[in-house]
């Protein structure tokens, strides 16, 4: 990392730096990153070191769970302007930077629900019984499964026919997983 921040000084002013680390933070939210050919002019970088670089932003902004602190104890040789363009960076783009990180990690972890449908239907008896007079709740998960990049995703249909007492215990699972992503 403090190679890293050497070559972060070599920039040639904090208005291309800062458009290097926007850059480096599109790569993480999957968009396109920085190329060495934009920058190539305005820093004194070999392709390697341009790649270095790049490489330690993307470590920075993936740990952004610091508070400015923490970050700037990982930044003690940089000079405070720089300091200052990093932290300004990482709070203008941190909601960016959570979401991507957490598709991220969805992507990692298995499927993930895109959407879904339902119908309720009111059953009026079966092959046993004649007078059964069930509702019965049919719910279509639309799941996505990418692992890796995003944009390759497998689509998948997961199909569930639910009577009351089963409904309650997908609610309940439903719900301490949201709970559990809110903290």
């Amino acid at each position: 990392m403090e190679t890293d921040l050497l070559l972060w000084s070599n920039v040639s002013n904090d208005q291309v730096f800062q458009e290097f680390l926007h850059a480096c933070i599109d790569e993480v939210c999957g968009r396109r990153g920085p190329s060495y050919d934009t920058f190539r002019t305005s820093c004194s970088w070999t392709e390697d070191e341009f790649s270095s670089a790049a490489r330690g932003v993307r470590a920075l902004v993936r740990g952004t769970g610091r508070d400015d602190g923490e970050v700037l104890q990982l930044l003690p040789d940089l000079p405070a302007s720089r300091q200052k363009v990093v932290l300004e960076c990482l709070e203008v783009r941190r909601s960016d930077i959570s979401q991507a990180l957490r598709q991220e990690q969805c992507r990692i972890s298995g499927p993930a629900l895109e959407d879904f449908d339902w119908k309720l239907k009111w059953v009026m008896g079966s092959s046993s019984l004649s007078a059964l007079r069930e509702p019965l709740l049919e719910v279509d998960l639309h799941l996505s499964e990418g692992r890796g990049e995003p944009g390759r995703t497998k689509p998948s249909v997961l199909s569930l026919e639910l009577d009351c007492a089963e409904l309650n215990v997908l609610v309940t699972a439903l719900e301490k997983a949201r709970d559990s992503l809110k903290t």
